[in-house]
């Protein structure tokens, strides 16, 4: 009414026109106003969706707004949805759309959880200074890092674990204090090295040689770890050890020079590299002879397809590969092209990382749902959080799309694969003791680095409830793995090659042949010269000038005695005496006198 009365107070008494023009613009305006003071909360369709839930729980009672905590709730959470944040430096929108994709399969929308990508041009001081501004925006609820720059991941989780935020990483990182929220989803290299050292222990070897790539970064990092952990074993393999630096593509020389000292040989290379390096090792005969065998670390951020070459002297030491993996690789596929397969395992890692997450977001929803009057989803306390994320995590990547809700954390499993008859075989299988998920992990909860965190409140008729995995350090966690399945391989020559190379380790075999051969032949020289310097020492050498010896004739030489000696011009150069009857009269001389 009252607007209704200034509209007409407005109205001027002689233009009918101008006054309906007037009216139909300030009508125009109030509305406008109107929209502008309403919250734009009410429009949204989750928030129509709670409206429409509340209506139904109470349908007697009409809705005004601000009435309810419960509704306030369900609209803060609906206008403010979980953030998940992926550090990359490359792939953005790629790793955008795997994210989503994994999200979807728990029916996330984005207004329930939120993905952006934050450029860190792999330099972690401008991925941090891009993190802060965005928390200064709007929370972080979890961060997902890509598997490449190690240096950014390793930054990042220190900030994160001040921030309590949970890190997600497919890159191995180890877990600290300063690294109290990291979430794994593969293997840390040291296991890798126990792996090597059972492996080392069963075939009874004590020597190896390491081959790394320089153009790679990972492989180095992953050699050194492994490295390190064979340093600190009790075997003797640690004295044995050496390290060369791969310069491709001329592999035929390196390992001309490896097979001097090792037959053992570990790698760390792509499957193109590998494919390099056997078929060097072909064509030198050190395949179908016996001469070298090699021992491959397949690391996660290495893609190898289903056509790895085939060889009987290799060894492929891979984490257990997921069931669906290459189901997910191929919908990946679908959405994102012309991609290299490395960049696809990549985008599989992120997919897992964000799986992670949602599939502990939908379990917080199904506890949720439990209890009438609840929101379908909440934050929750970001220790709660991070405990959820430890105990449902996998060192397995891919693994998480295979196991229940209800299941916790897999065990560590790792796979030795020997090729046979062009087909892959496992062979050995490390994983965790049985006896570990019992009173020996528990006797460990309050050792770790994580026993402090509390546990979620679960009730016992809650469906799809996770059992509380115990939290520990995870190099207590090495202590409890071993060899639970020990096959065999059908090595070249039909036994277990040793460890001895074909040369010495110090100075190979070919070496040692021309060292003696030489040595020889510079004694028969040295005495060839010794015996000519001695003949010629001990020989007169006399010999006139031939002219001399021509013209010359036997003049007699005068002694004290009667004796006449003359000096012969034959070339036998033979001295020879005359003697006078005096001297064959002497007894000693008689058999020489002519009667």
């Amino acid at each position: 009414m009252r607007l209704a009365t200034n509209c007409r107070a407005r109205r001027a008494p002689g233009g009918a026109r101008n006054s309906l023009f007037e009216t139909f613009m300030f009508s125009i305006i109030c509305f406008c106003s109107w929209l502008i003071l309403i919250p734009v909360d009410v429009f949204s369709d989750d928030s129509g969706a709670a409206l429409l839930a509340v209506a139904a729980q109470h349908p007697k009672a009409p809705y005004l707004p601000g009435q309810g905590e419960e509704l306030g709730t369900l609209l803060k959470a609906a206008s403010h949805p979980l953030m998940v944040t992926i550090v990359a430096s490359e792939l953005h929108d790629k790793y955008h759309t795997a994210a989503q994709m994994a999200l979807d399969r728990f029916n996330l929308t984005n207004q329930q959880v939120q993905v952006t990508v934050v450029d860190s041009e792999c330099d972690y001081r401008k991925a941090l200074t891009r993190l802060i501004r965005q928390r200064e925006q709007a929370d972080i609820d979890v961060l997902v890092l890509e598997p490449r720059c190690r240096e950014v991941a390793y930054r990042v989780t220190d900030f994160a674990s001040e921030w309590e935020v949970p890190v997600v990483s497919p890159i191995p990182l180890q877990r600290t204090e300063r690294k109290r929220t990291l979430i794994q989803l593969t293997a840390e290299y040291g296991v890798y090295g126990i792996m090597l050292q059972e492996l080392f222990d069963h075939f009874k070897w004590n020597r190896a040689a390491f081959l790394t790539s320089t153009v790679d970064p990972e492989c180095p990092t992953a050699v050194t770890e492994i490295y390190n952990i064979l340093m600190k074993s009790n075997s003797s393999v640690a004295h044995d050890i050496y390290e060369e630096k791969l310069k491709p593509p001329d592999y035929k020389e390196v390992l001309l020079k490896t097979a001097q000292y090792a037959k053992i040989v570990v790698t760390c290379l792509t499957e193109q590299s590998l494919r390099s390096l056997l078929k060097a090792s072909e064509d030198l005969g050190y395949t179908d002879t016996g001469r070298m065998f090699f021992i491959n670390v397949q690391l996660p951020t290495k893609h190898f397809s289903d056509y790895v070459p085939y060889s009987r002297n290799l060894l492929n030491i891979r984490t257990k590969p997921m069931l669906q993996g290459k189901v997910i690789r191929d919908q990946i596929k679908q959405r994102v092209e012309f991609l290299s397969e490395t960049n696809y395992t990549k985008l599989i890692q992120v997919y897992d990382s964000v799986f992670l997450y949602g599939s502990v977001v939908q379990e917080s929803r199904v506890l949720l749902s439990a209890h009438p009057g609840a929101p379908l989803y909440t934050r929750e306390p970001p220790k709660v959080m991070l405990e959820r994320l430890l105990n449902k995590s996998s060192f397995n990547s891919g693994s998480t799309e295979e196991m229940h809700l209800s299941q916790g954390r897999p065990q560590i499993e790792l796979q030795v694969v020997s090729y046979d008859g062009g087909r892959a075989k496992v062979v050995f299988v490390l994983s965790e003791r049985e006896e570990s998920h019992g009173h020996e992990l528990t006797d460990l909860v309050h050792t770790g680095t994580y026993g402090n965190l509390q546990r979620p409140m679960h009730t016992t008729n809650t469906a799809h409830m996770a059992p509380h995995v115990p939290i520990i350090h995870e190099m207590d966690k090495k202590g409890n793995l071993k060899l639970l399945q020990v096959g065999t391989i059908d090595w070249v020559g039909g036994h277990v090659p040793n460890d001895q190379p074909w040369g010495d380790p110090d100075l190979p075999q070919l070496a040692v042949v021309f060292a003696a051969l030489g040595a020889f032949i510079f004694v028969l020289i040295v005495a060839f010269l010794l015996i000519h310097r001695w003949i010629k020492a001990n020989t007169v050498l006399r010999t006139p000038d031939e002219e001399a010896m021509d013209d010359a004739s036997k003049v007699p030489t005068t002694t004290g005695s009667s004796n006449n000696t003359y000096r012969s011009t034959s070339p036998s150069h033979v001295r020879y005496t005359l003697l006078s009857p005096k001297d064959l009269a002497h007894p000693e001389l008689a058999h020489l006198r002519i009667d």
